[in-house]
């Protein structure tokens, strides 16, 4: 789903629906699913929220990952 960040930084519900031939609300529930694991954040602006990257929280994750990788292949 990061895809849809890389043409703009943030998106909408709407947006993302849009361009993965999905309903709103399932859009909805799964932004909701990546904001709690700290991988997306948001911000409203009057009754739109965009979601964009947890930048920070994905670079330390793919770091854990990483390192959990590493472990096993020794």
């Amino acid at each position: 789903m990061m895809f849809l960040f890389l043409e703009k930084g943030e998106i909408t519900v709407n947006e993302v629906a849009e361009r993965i031939g999905i309903g709103q609300s399932t859009a909805s529930e799964q932004l909701a699913i990546l904001k709690r694991a700290g991988i997306l954040l948001s911000r409203k602006k009057g009754k739109e929220v965009y979601y964009f990257p947890n930048k920070s929280n994905v670079m330390k994750l793919l770091q854990r990952f990483t390192s959990i990788i590493s472990d096993c292949c020794k």
